[in-house]
């Protein structure tokens, strides 16, 4: 009574495996890259402050609740040929990967909302950021994600098509702010796609 795969099912499973891999083997480079650059950078690059800026100034304008949600991914240890790898400093390293990446990005949204006269919310979860975003902005009327800026690593696994995957996803708006910033006088002109 067992199924047989047809030949297209074992190719969409040879490439979610093929992904898989592809995705364990840029976590190893980033981290690689990381300690050689002596350690992560605390924020969610140079745009976060414009776009935390943008959405707060979005929320005080329709008198709305801004959630900051902040992603805390999971450790993927490194698969190595080359012999024996220490785990423990990539686990501390990861941790304290994280641990800068949160305290930047609640402290970068509590500076976007001091002063504003809105209702504010900041949120960590454990998950990774597409999945979490996912799944918290079919909750919200807005969800105001960054462009990914080609330049930049956070030294923490984040989809580069995060915006993508956060409007399929969920069917909800969207509103995608680019990485070289948004001019002041933002939301005047609207155009559809």
């Amino acid at each position: 009574d067992e199924e047989i795969e047809g030949p297209g099912e074992a190719r969409a499973e040879l490439r979610r495996q093929s992904t898989r891999r592809a995705r364990r083997k840029r976590i190893a480079r980033r981290r690689i890259d990381e300690e050689s650059r002596g350690g992560a950078d605390g924020d969610a690059g140079r745009a976060a402050p414009a776009r935390l800026e943008l959405a707060a100034t979005l929320a005080e304008r329709h008198q709305a609740h801004l959630i900051g949600l902040h992603a805390r991914p999971p450790f993927e240890p490194v698969i190595a040929d080359a012999g024996a790898f220490p785990m423990d400093r990539l686990f501390d390293d990861h941790a304290a990967a994280l641990a800068a990446s949160e305290d930047g990005s609640s402290m970068a949204f509590a500076a976007a909302v001091k002063g504003k006269s809105v209702a504010s919310e900041w949120r960590s979860a454990d998950g990774y950021a597409d999945a979490l975003l996912t799944v918290h902005a079919r909750y919200a009327d807005l969800t105001v994600v960054g462009q990914n800026d080609p330049e930049f690593s956070s030294g923490l696994p984040l989809p580069p098509d995060l915006p993508e995957i956060v409007a399929l996803g969920t069917g909800r708006p969207v509103l995608v702010v680019p990485f070289v910033g948004v001019p002041a006088s933002f939301g005047r002109r609207v155009m559809l796609c």
